[in-house]
């Protein structure tokens, strides 16, 4: 639950703003694993004051999320997911997967037929890393971050988006069901289509009490929207605050 800003004492503001001043150059530096030692720096910050984590700290420490290499993308997004001020990282990770779908565009495209590009698979990387991050931190924000994303992302090879279902699945809201059924239904375009898609509508589903599921085959999605319309009210409108 987001809750009022805490204030740093007097002694750990100052060593907060020495140690953000010792990182400046790490990153700004051309070599990747400076950058992510910078920004590992940068999170260890909060290990001296686990009760109070700086929201000054948090914002710094998100400027790796406009990092140009995707492994450093991902690094912070994992950073900021480890007790670093809840707000900041819950709008920074929210942000960055908002701009991910223009900033990877080239890669979210079908895959060749010997799978995805190694480019492709560090980019799922951090997809999965931050729909993770998000749906862990249980709130209605994060939740609409995810939706959003996956309700505007075009055909992406199954293995880079699945990891973006499955926490929309985790979200369990009403709207978050109904995205994940269009999903269903847009991979149908391909054949039955996708068996994971159904097995994430079932899990929420059954985790919410829903009785006589619909099987997998042909025409799934539009028995999944057929069950949808009268059990409905199985699941929330709002993801529960914690």
């Amino acid at each position: 639950m987001r809750g009022a800003p805490r204030k740093l004492c007097a002694t750990h503001q100052a060593d907060e703003v020495a140690a953000l001043k010792s990182v400046a150059a790490d990153l700004k530096s051309k070599d990747e694993s400076a950058r992510k030692k910078g920004l590992e720096k940068i999170a260890a910050l909060k290990d001296r004051h686990e009760n109070a984590p700086s929201a000054a700290a948090a914002k710094a420490l998100a400027a790796g999320l406009e990092d140009a290499s995707w492994p450093v993308r991902t690094a912070t997004v994992k950073l900021l997911a480890k007790g670093q001020d809840r707000d900041v990282a819950l709008d920074a990770i929210s942000k960055s997967l908002e701009s991910s779908r223009k900033d990877g565009a080239k890669w979210m495209t079908f895959c060749s037929m010997s799978g995805m590009t190694a480019e492709q698979k560090i980019f799922a990387e951090y997809l999965k890393a931050t729909s993770e991050a998000l749906t862990a931190m249980k709130d209605d924000a994060a939740g609409h971050a995810l939706i959003e994303f996956l309700s505007k992302a075009g055909i992406m090879p199954e293995e880079m988006v699945l990891p973006v279902v499955q926490s929309v699945g985790k979200v369990g809201t009403q709207e978050a069901c109904e995205v994940v059924v269009e999903k269903l239904s847009q991979s149908e375009g391909f054949g039955d289509g996708s068996r994971a898609y159904h097995e994430v509508l079932v899990k929420v589903a059954t985790e919410h009490g829903g009785k006589g599921l619909p099987a997998f085959g042909r025409g799934t999605a539009a028995k999944w929207k057929k069950w949808l319309d009268p059990n409905r009210s199985l699941f929330p409108k709002k993801v529960a605050k914690m």
